[in-house]
């Protein structure tokens, strides 16, 4: 079990999730991204309806283009950083009880590093055969 310190927040440890200030905190602040990401895709519609063609003048749609751009590229920043804030308490990087893929990445980082030392020993050998003869006693 994770210690007092941890700073996940494990909700299947409480029986009313609503019963920690936490947990509260926690969802309010997803709540607010959540709402963030509805207004970030309200705002990308925004921009592609002003790539339509126009009446108005070719200038204020290409500023309000701009303008609506960098709103959702703001938007866009928030709620990466919100949610990077938040990832740990989803994410929890234990290897699955049978799994080999552990053990597979290491044996083929074992068997490139056999391979790099394998050539550099090749290119040693062709050039020690190639510039230097032994000396004859």
């Amino acid at each position: 079990m994770e210690g007092e310190g941890d700073s996940r927040v494990h909700f299947s440890e409480v029986s009313d999730p609503w019963s920690s200030s936490r947990h509260v905190a926690v969802l309010q602040a997803l709540d607010a991204v959540e709402k963030k990401l509805v207004t970030a895709l309200r705002t990308a519609a925004t921009a592609m309806s002003l790539m339509a063609p126009r009446v108005a003048s070719e200038e204020s749609s290409s500023l309000a283009f701009n303008s609506t751009c960098t709103e959702f590229l703001q938007l866009v920043k928030e709620i990466h950083t919100e949610l990077a804030n938040h990832i740990h308490l989803v994410s929890d990087y234990r290897t699955f009880a049978r799994s080999t893929y552990g053990a597979e990445k290491d044996m083929e980082i074992c068997r490139e590093k056999v391979k790099v030392v394998s050539e550099q020993l090749q290119t040693l050998s062709r050039f020690l055969e190639d510039h230097y003869t032994p000396e004859e006693s």
